[in-house]
């Protein structure tokens, strides 16, 4: 049967047509960084017997894409713990320079930024970590703030990558530092694609294991050494299909001992990486996470030593 392809709402900042190729050729007024719609109708008959009309969206060649990764532990500086990366105690006002692409999954090329869990432990003192591209003069800013010496502090941070794909991490006090990768941001070099591109929505708690709290999941505190796998698709404003990853703020409370949580697509071998750091008995820690999701829409929640456990979305990527 004949098939007509016409378009019936222009782009806003621009005009497209449809070639005899059957591709499209979009024409701006201007450059423009963002995105645009435009309408179209198919129509099927010569006599155009039935017609439907749909919205398209064209994304800019610029735009970055995340691509969510199992957590992996891409550095650790302590000298007797396993994991990549330099070794050994970060000075006061020194800095130490991280190789990022090709580890932990991150690819070698086609890398603008990379999204890491990245934790300060045996601190000096009171002070602060900035992460920033190796090949760039350290910025006025800060990832991480301490509160004392021996403290343990993590936080998700975006840091762009030098051109030979590195980071680098100051101290102003002194530290260890390690980073579990979660992500990265696709670079000009990388295909074009949807997937990847970030979907917010309003906070929603998905779980929350406090017994008499509204919110569903599994109840109780989990026990040292025990996971919990918690449904994730089809919650919290997340679709049930066509999302890889949620962006989320998972919280330990009531916490049984000093320790850490790993969150992990549910179905995969629990990575040497964590979450969030409790400091200690009865504490309360947040953190921001990227995870992607495993079996059935589901993450996993490991507690190496007790806690209860919450977490909200704020935004999921397209599959």
């Amino acid at each position: 049967r004949e098939l007509t392809v016409r378009i019936t709402r222009q782009p806003d900042d621009g005009t497209l047509r449809l070639e005899s190729d059957g591709s499209w050729r979009y024409d701006a007024f201007q450059e423009t960084g963002g995105f645009t719609d435009f309408d179209f109708q198919v129509c099927v008959g010569a006599v155009q017997v039935y017609c439907d009309t749909a919205t398209a969206t064209l994304v800019p060649a610029s735009a970055s894409r995340f691509v969510s990764l199992p957590p992996a532990r891409v550095f650790d500086s302590r000298p007797d713990q396993p994991g990549p990366g330099p070794k050994g105690f970060i000075g006061e006002q020194e800095t130490v320079d991280v190789q990022i692409t090709g580890i932990g999954g991150v690819p070698t090329a086609g890398v603008r930024a990379v999204a890491l869990n990245v934790t300060t432990v045996r601190a000096a003192g009171r002070g602060f970590i900035t992460g920033y591209p190796s090949d760039v003069a350290r910025p006025l800013a800060s990832n991480i703030n301490l509160p004392g010496p021996r403290a343990t502090a993590p936080n998700l941070v975006i840091v762009p990558l030098s051109a030979d794909g590195r980071i680098t991490l100051y101290t102003n006090r002194g530290a260890d530092l390690l980073g579990d990768v979660t992500g990265y941001v696709t670079g000009a070099s990388a295909a074009r694609s949807f997937s990847g591109l970030f979907v917010p929505v309003a906070p929603d708690r998905l779980f929350d294991t406090r017994e008499g709290e509204a919110a569903a999941g599994p109840k109780g505190v989990v026990q040292a050494g025990e996971s919990i796998d918690t449904q994730t698709a089809g919650v919290g404003g997340v679709p049930r299909a066509g999302a890889s990853a949620v962006m989320l703020n998972v919280t330990a409370t009531r916490s049984l001992a000093k320790g850490f949580i790993t969150g992990y697509p549910t179905g995969q071998q629990r990575p040497n990486a964590s979450t969030i750091n409790v400091s200690g008995p009865g504490r309360t820690r947040p953190n921001a996470a990227v995870l992607p999701m495993g079996d059935n829409g589901q993450i996993s929640y490991f507690a190496n030593r007790g806690a209860h456990l919450l977490a909200d979305t704020f935004g999921w990527f397209l599959d």
